[in-house]
């Protein structure tokens, strides 16, 4: 069954990924070298960004802030309803979004795809595929380092405490969330005909964590902005949009004050 799923997996993403209408006018690709650098920069502007003093970036913080705070007042409820009301038992469904998002499955199948990007002769896809890699490398080491420094117990194993903590715990934040929209986010932006599969594979693979009372709802929120923001960073300093990518850049000459917009063919 494992391997049947894997072989569904790289099928799908290869007939959905190597004919793109991007590639046909894809020729310089990313830069390697700015790509081996955003290892670094990737994080480091990760941790600078719940500091930012601009108010699109205040803006934005306080509305996460809010819905975290929300989502942690409201994490017993949620788990309670969920489990009592909603949880019908394991079934094939929970079982393949768990599948989706564990190490088992979700890293042979991915570098199942990986393989195929580099013998495919496309340079998009192989590049996706890049960029999906560091994504999520970057995402996990905020995962794990974050797991390993809150300690929080899965609801699973402390069902009427959201807040309790001990040695080792690993429920905040759900790397399954994570991880799934590190990637998700990254072939979102890169293929648009493909957003809303993408996302709702990521949102379904995000909710089933709480399905499965492996996580709070705030550990599945809060690895979601995490993965969704790693791979915009990720898109971003790679300068990795799509080639038909518009973009809106502000003038400022003496007085007057303007737009200029350019389309990428």
């Amino acid at each position: 069954m494992k391997y049947k799923i894997i072989t569904i997996i790289c099928i799908f993403c290869v007939a959905m990924f190597s004919n793109n209408v991007h590639a046909n006018n894809y020729n310089e690709g990313i830069s390697y070298s700015n790509y081996a650098a955003n290892f670094v920069k990737i994080p480091f502007r990760a941790t600078l960004e719940p500091f930012r003093g601009d108010q699109k970036g205040i803006k934005r913080n306080l509305i996460i802030a809010t819905g975290v705070g929300l989502t942690l007042a409201y994490d017993q409820d949620i788990r309670d309803y969920v489990q009592d009301e909603v949880y019908g038992g394991s079934n094939s469904l929970s079982r393949f979004l768990y599948n989706v998002g564990s190490k088992d499955y979700a890293i042979p199948g991915f570098l199942g795809v990986y393989a195929i990007s580099a013998i495919s002769g496309n340079r998009y896809f192989f590049d996706t595929m890049n960029l999906s890699f560091q994504s999520f490398l970057i995402t996990q080491m905020f995962t794990e380092i974050t797991k390993g420094t809150v300690n929080r117990i899965r609801p699973r194993n402390s069902p009427d405490d959201p807040f309790n903590r001990e040695d080792d715990a690993q429920s905040f934040f759900s790397g399954h969330a994570s991880g799934t929209w590190a990637v998700a986010t990254v072939f979102a932006q890169r293929y648009p005909s493909f957003q809303i599969p993408a996302y709702t594979l990521a949102t379904s693979v995000s909710l089933s964590r709480v399905y499965e009372d492996a996580h709070w709802m705030s550990d599945v929120l809060v690895g979601s902005l995490v993965g969704y923001g790693i791979a915009r960073l990720t898109i971003r300093l790679n300068d990795a949009y799509p080639n038909n990518q518009v973009q809106v850049s502000p003038v400022f000459d003496g007085d007057s004050v303007g737009a200029t917009i350019g389309f990428r063919w």
